[in-house]
């Protein structure tokens, strides 16, 4: 199977990088102790454990991993220095519940935990996350609230994996790989290039509609930064490189917008265009429907063990009265 994760949520600690579409209660407990951290910032931990409302400095037995708090109270760690966080992320699980009830709250993390696991298997992800069903539905009911760790396995379960963006402070986001970079590390699992004599940079700018000259010099990039290593007459993805996408949800950068026009206009593309009035209710139903395709499209690309076909998928709104859509 090709492993998939983000190259946008993968933290560089010591050469590890997270895979979230499977991860481990171990790599859930390391994430947590950045977060707590990058949370801190330059408080002391008993100024960060006052400020929460606590009397004792709780905020060391949470970055030496002894205990964790409750996921109500990192929401509220994590907000302290992100103004609209906690909207952010009601906003990205697609709730219609934060006007009355807080994410940070209990409540609003049973509500927030429901709507990431909509449409999961319950004893499936309780099995990953080390916790009986029956604790994951007390988690859903509002009658126990999970820790910093296993909200982060409800995330990844859920694949909502833009939501752990959000939990990260600014200067601790990742820099994105540009959108055409990814492509061309995609491009190297597939079957019909390894079946090459050799390696083409032709071959691929004319699979991946880039110019030569961009392909050569992502290749120079992918090799120099250690994803890639050469294999006889191929490049070949590094064995411990997980094949990767890159998606911004929120905030598409202006590379990732010219890559899709560009790719709009090849003759390959096939799309469907629909336009249309509504009310503002209506159009939040049209943004769930996209949402939810979203999902089952990264469930079918994070499963599969095919590298026949490389494709991009471009799920776009465009508001066509001026009015920004939340």
């Amino acid at each position: 199977m090709v492993t998939c994760s983000l190259s946008l949520l993968e933290w560089e600690k010591a050469g590890d990088a997270v895979n979230w579409f499977d991860p481990t209660a171990e790599e859930l407990a390391t994430r947590s102790v950045d977060l707590i951290r990058s949370w801190r910032g330059a408080r002391t931990q008993l100024e960060l454990s006052i400020e929460l409302g606590f009397n004792s400095n709780v905020v060391t037995h949470w970055e030496s991993g002894r205990r964790f708090p409750r996921a109500s109270v990192a929401l509220r760690a994590a907000a302290l220095d992100q103004p609209g966080l906690l909207d952010s992320l009601a906003r990205l699980a697609g709730a219609d519940w934060s006007a009355r009830v807080s994410p940070d709250s209990p409540t609003g993390v049973s509500l927030l935990v429901a709507d990431l696991m909509a449409g999961c298997e319950i004893p499936e992800v309780a099995s990953r996350l080390g916790v009986s069903p029956q604790t994951l539905y007390r988690w859903l009911a509002g009658r126990a609230e999970p820790r910093l760790p296993e909200f982060l396995g409800c995330v990844a379960a859920g694949l909502r994996l833009e939501l752990v963006l959000e939990l990260l402070t600014p200067e601790n986001q990742p820099d994105p790989e540009p959108l055409w970079v990814s492509d061309l590390l995609l491009a190297l699992y597939l079957d019909a290039y390894r079946a090459l004599p050799a390696h083409d940079d032709s071959w691929l700018a004319g699979h991946l509609y880039l110019p030569p000259s961009q392909v050569e010099e992502g290749i120079e990039r992918l090799a120099r930064t250690g994803q890639i290593v050469r294999l006889g007459q191929h490049w070949k993805p590094a064995e411990n490189q997980v094949a990767s996408w890159t998606f911004q949800s929120t905030a598409v950068s202006d590379g990732a917008r010219a890559r899709a026009a560009s790719l709009l206009a090849e003759p390959t593309t096939r799309f469907v265009v629909v336009s249309g009035m509504a009310s503002a209710a209506q159009i939040g139903r049209v943004m769930g429907v996209a949402r939810r395709a979203h999902e089952d499209i990264v469930r079918i690309f994070a499963n599969t063990d095919h590298t026949e076909r490389l494709v991009h998928v471009c799920l776009a709104l465009t508001p066509l009265d001026g009015e920004l859509i939340g």
